[in-house]
């Protein structure tokens, strides 16, 4: 491989100086430093291992047996990996301001390590902390199927519907990218960076999963309407030192996620969004609400008009 010359390194600090919004790219050899393997190089994983296809993952239990030995031997290397000069680099961009978000192949949780706030970490290949259903979609934690497993080899089964796929939530080898969510974001007009950046305002804005839907069509229709979308979290998020407190000299501050300043979707994600949030964007609700407010029970209220809105906030925030 050729090494970056001193020209090119004043080239990219340029670049880096004179852009408004950075998005940062890492695959897996940002983290062999960090003592983690990639795949293709010499003594990668996959001259140790031949990877396991999807297709055999789902029609052999002896591969599924297999995968989770390989996930638990390599738990052993990641136990004790920590960011390296590359991760620690990226997180000093991060703190620049610039950066609205670093998207990843690495299922490491390294850039997180480095002290990137995780809400600014996109991993396009999932999250191998913890395990997933793959037919009812249960989310399952980790460390009762490694107990079980390790003790004697004991496959996990699904505590919701007793199906025996099961596997870490991460993008296997051969297996496909959700094709139809793609292309359910262009019926949308939106791109796959703009899903993200809405996902991530409905992740912060309810943790009622029911409701998901709902604040995804009161985004929707603002947008459709050219309507400032006023979420809450984008004025948090851009807040030094937030006490808890929103103020009016906050609601004004023309920091670039502020949507009650900034028209349209901020300039990147301000969380890292679920799979539920994702999905509630793809396939909101069809409603005329175009407002809501919280009944401080972990619930909200959604409304069609100004007026409606305005009594609901008298009735449960004052």
């Amino acid at each position: 491989m050729a090494f970056a010359d001193k020209d090119d390194v004043q080239r990219l600090q340029d670049l880096l100086e004179g852009a408004e919004d950075v998005v940062i790219f890492t695959g897996a050899g940002i983290s062999t430093e960090s003592g983690i393997p990639d795949f293709r190089s010499p003594g990668g994983l996959w001259t140790k291992y031949k990877p396991i296809d999807f297709s055999d993952f789902m029609a052999s239990e002896e591969m599924r047996r297999e995968s989770w030995r390989r996930k638990f031997a390599m738990d052993r290397t990641m136990a004790t990996a920590e960011p390296n000069r590359g991760h620690r680099a990226v997180a000093r961009l991060v703190d620049t301001g610039k950066v609205s978000a670093v998207i990843t192949q690495n299922v490491d949780g390294l850039h997180q390590a480095s002290g990137i706030p995780d809400m600014q970490v996109i991993e396009l290949h999932g999250n191998a902390t913890y395990a997933k259903c793959l037919g009812c979609g249960l989310r399952h934690e980790l460390d009762p199927i490694k107990e079980a497993f390790l003790a004697d080899e004991t496959m996990p089964i699904c505590a919701g519907c007793g199906s025996e796929f099961m596997k870490t939530a991460t993008i296997s080898f051969g297996q496909s990218m959700p094709e139809a969510e793609m292309a359910r974001a262009q019926e949308l007009e939106m791109t796959r960076h703009e899903v993200v950046i809405l996902a991530s305002l409905v992740e912060k804005e309810t943790a009622a999963p029911a409701e998901r839907p709902q604040i995804a069509s009161v985004f929707h229709n603002r947008l459709r309407i050219g309507m400032k979308l006023e979420c809450d979290p984008t004025i948090v998020y851009g807040i030094e030192n937030y006490d808890g407190v929103i103020h009016k000299s906050d609601i004004r501050n023309p920091h670039p996620w502020n949507t009650y300043v900034h028209p349209g979707l901020p300039k990147g994600p301000i969380a890292n969004p679920g799979g539920e949030a994702i999905q509630a964007v793809l396939h909101p609700d069809e409603t005329r609400y175009l407002y809501f407010v919280s009944r401080n029970d972990g619930t909200h209220h959604f409304s069609t008009s100004y007026a409606e809105h305005n009594r609901m906030v008298q009735k449960h925030q004052r």
